[in-house]
């Protein structure tokens, strides 16, 4: 029979999840992202139906990626609300909502096993339920994780169904394993590795939905050493570790899935060697940092830096700054085992997106602290039921104001944030707003314009693309001048999309069938059927695909 102080738990937790869903209402107005959202969801065959072609295809390589359950929940919103954007956006916000309620559930579970917070009553947390304290610094951290803007990316946009996914069975992973780990009630047996079950499955369940959950056994086992103290010597380690040999291997597995679906698209050590990787890692880990303490312009897209990472003083700066502070965590890890093992956590779940290896564009992205940062989340909350627990009155009040304030800040940020994934243009114009020299974000708005009708804004963005693209030589601007053809033409331009053409068709790494092809039309257009001619014998000597087009 539960008791009344567990049965409060199950309620803030609620309650929690409640408040998460309010916040993120604003999401449920948006529409799809042109960033993305057509290969995952509008364009992607794979989640037109339920049948075979889904079992088939979901727990194969899709869009280069190993995520199964996320194709398969995608599906079933499609088959439920209908291809437009409403369901996919309701179920992204269920599913954090569910996740807030969980992260709230956990902290309360884990800060029962602080020493110095929990009851002295005896029996298991699960049996006696947490103190007020406890609870109240539960509350804290996961509202404060829950509603934070960095959490906006994750689920405000559709194709990150990954990190929403992938956190229920993360938290439900860890709340199960903190119920096999905890220490037992006097004459209660010891934990038996067979009770591992659960923890296993929703564990293997977080790495179907994002693989990025592969670092989970090692946040396992930095909760072993610190508040659950199951590594009281060296002797201890090999036993916890092999405990968690089926989450080991699992976490092996997927990673090998997702390097090989991923290869196409991994950067090479000549587009960013290993120490600017270390560098731009670093930078990133303090980045995170301070969007977490000051959320103030969030940009949806920071293009990586490439080699020129070498040549800022601030990436060196963090990179030396790492150092120190891990080293200092270590140094002080058994006067200040929270801050610890916090940071720990957060580094390792961290890893796997810092870019070390690289498959994207990007330098780094809010998404990528949707779970980190329930580290530095519990690392406040724990403050905080310490603060309640032996404080002064004065500053518990002041504590419980500030965390107010905090939350109800963070609330108002998160509900603007919402907004700038309302639709391709409201991304692209936040992240140029952010770097008003990313050519590709002028390219991309450019054609979210261009599809909504609004030709001259289009035109005036693709002549910004081309002026960066020259300035700094981009390897593939014959795209951009092509785009900007097809805009020129649209508007009645043909002489000016003829000059474009005639810039493309020179510029192209390799001769494309479709430049010369457009420019054949105009020439026919113009009343220049040798061109024309010339262009379309030409064009049928192309040997190999055109590139893909993005216009």
């Amino acid at each position: 029979m539960s008791s009344p102080r567990s049965n409060r738990t199950a309620a803030a937790a609620a309650l929690i999840a409640c408040a998460t869903f309010l916040v993120f209402l604003p999401a449920l107005r948006n529409g799809f992202v042109s960033y993305d959202d057509p290969t995952y969801v509008v364009e992607n065959p794979l989640i037109r139906s339920l049948g075979g072609d889904l079992w088939r295809g979901a727990f194969g390589f899709h869009a280069l990626l190993w995520i199964p359950l996320v194709w398969i929940s995608l599906a079933l919103d499609r088959a439920l609300f209908g291809p437009g954007p409403f369901g996919f956006h309701l179920t992204n916000v269920l599913l954090h909502s569910v996740s807030a309620g969980l992260a709230t559930a956990f902290a309360a579970r884990l800060l029962s096993l602080v020493p110095g917070l929990s009851d002295s009553t005896g029996g298991r947390v699960e049996d006696r339920g947490p103190s007020a304290p406890v609870l109240g610094g539960a509350v804290a951290a996961g509202l404060l994780w829950a509603i934070h803007p960095l959490r906006v990316e994750s689920v405000a946009w559709i194709t990150e169904r990954k990190d929403v996914l992938c956190g229920v069975f993360a938290l439900c992973s860890a709340l199960c394993y903190l119920r096999f780990a905890a220490p037992p009630a006097p004459g209660e047996p010891t934990s038996s590795w067979r009770r591992l079950g659960p923890t296993t499955a929703f564990g293997l369940l977080a790495m179907a939905s994002k693989s990025t959950a592969v670092t989970l056994p090692v946040v396992f086992l930095s909760l072993d050493a610190w508040p659950l103290q199951r590594l009281r010597s060296a002797r201890d380690l090999p036993r916890a570790a092999a405990e968690k040999l089926p989450l080991f291997l699992a976490s092996a597995a997927v990673s090998a899935l997702t390097a090989t679906a991923q290869r196409p698209i991994m950067m090479g050590l000549d587009q960013a060697s290993l120490p600017v990787r270390a560098l731009i890692a670093s930078h990133s880990v303090f980045a995170y940092l301070v969007d977490t303490a000051w959320p103030v312009g969030l940009s949806p897209f920071l293009p990586h830096p490439g080699e020129a990472a070498l040549t800022r003083p601030l990436y060196w700066a963090a990179a030396a700054a790492l150092l120190a502070l891990t080293g200092a965590a270590a140094a002080w890890a058994r006067r200040a085992p929270a801050l610890a093992v916090a940071w720990l956590c957060w580094l390792t779940l961290l890893l796997p997106t810092l870019g070390l290896v690289q498959v994207a564009a990007q330098e780094r992205a809010d998404r990528f602290t949707y779970l980190p940062s329930l580290a530095l989340a519990l690392l406040a909350g724990g403050s905080l039921a310490a603060l309640l627990a032996r404080g002064a009155w004065r500053w518990r009040v002041g504590a419980l104001a500030l965390v107010a304030l905090l939350a109800a800040s963070s609330a108002v940020a998160t509900v603007r944030q919402t907004a700038v994934w309302r639709d391709g243009v409201a991304f692209w114009t936040c992240a140029l707003d952010r770097a008003p020299e990313m050519g590709v974000g002028y390219f991309h708005r450019a054609r979210d314009l261009a599809r909504a009708g609004a030709l001259p804004e289009a035109e005036a963005d693709l002549t910004r693309s081309v002026a960066i693209a020259e300035r700094k030589r981009f390897w593939h601007r014959a795209k951009i001048y092509f785009a900007r053809a097809k805009v020129r033409a649209a508007e009645g331009h043909l002489r000016s999309a003829l000059e474009d053409c005639d810039a493309a068709v020179a510029l192209a790494p390799s001769p494309q069938r479709q430049y010369l092809l457009l420019r054949a039309a105009y020439y026919s257009a113009l009343g220049e059927p040798a061109r024309a001619d010339a262009d379309r014998a030409a064009s049928a000597r192309v040997v190999g695909p055109d590139e893909p087009e993005d216009f």
